[in-house]
């Protein structure tokens, strides 16, 4: 009978924490909840990150992993207030989130994949900005919310960025690339920026020209969905 104990002691250091990363998995067999499943993967990459403290890839999947517990965490508060006044504890979760994903990004500055996820990150920490201070109309408020934007902009700039460096050199990223593209185009649009976004997301004609994607029809609806929010874009432009 095979076992299915991690044996991590007898492994060199980073090998342990590369199987501990792998045994993070999204749909845990041993936890029965949402709530187990994102903790158990925490507490994996937390695992792998004392075997290896210079894994960006670990810190990485840490910080996502607890933006997905603050999210949850939110979407499962049963105060009739929740989605204008988020648990202060969501917004603890989100900083200590984006601390994560800045070391990831300090050992990992290249990995556009990580950059699009800085941009959600903060994203998903703007919403919840006010909580400390009590109202978003604060002054400390609002230089959070003014810094949490500048960097959603410059992180998913960076991403786009990389993913256009590594087209360059012939390598397949037109996935991360066209989630990234919609990704920036959502915040710049939502913003009523309308030419930025027009500017943003017509890219993707470029990757969808001619193209079918039977292997992964999720790029296929990433791509259908970025043109659509492109032609309200070009008509709100106009």
């Amino acid at each position: 009978v095979e076992s299915t104990h991690i044996h991590t002691h007898t492994a060199p250091r980073m090998e342990r924490a590369a199987r501990l990363k792998t045994y993070a998995r999204p749909n845990c067999i041993n936890c029965e909840t949402l709530d187990e499943s994102i903790l158990c993967r925490m507490m994996h990459h937390r695992l792998a990150l004392q075997f290896s403290p210079q894994d960006g890839e670990a810190w990485h999947y840490l910080g996502m992993s607890l933006r997905e517990y603050a999210k949850m965490k939110t979407s499962t508060n049963t105060n009739t207030n929740a989605k204008h006044e988020p648990p202060l504890v969501a917004l603890e979760l989100m900083q200590l989130s984006i601390a994560c994903l800045e070391r990831a990004f300090q050992l990992t500055p290249c990995d556009g994949r990580l950059c699009n996820n800085l941009g959600l990150a903060y994203e998903t920490l703007s919403t919840y900005i006010g909580i400390g201070t009590g109202s978003n109309d604060s002054i400390s408020g609002k230089e959070e919310e003014a810094h949490a934007n500048n960097a959603i902009d410059h992180y998913y700039t960076q991403s786009v960025r990389i993913h256009e460096l590594c087209e360059r050199v012939g390598c397949d990223i037109s996935f991360d690339f066209a989630t990234v593209t919609l990704n920036y185009g959502l915040f710049v649009s939502n913003n009523d920026e309308f030419y930025d976004a027009v500017q943003i997301l017509k890219k993707l004609r470029r990757i969808g020209k001619g193209v079918k994607y039977v292997e992964n029809p999720e790029e296929d609806r990433i791509i259908e969905d970025g043109l659509r929010l492109l032609n309200f874009c070009e008509a709100m432009n106009k």
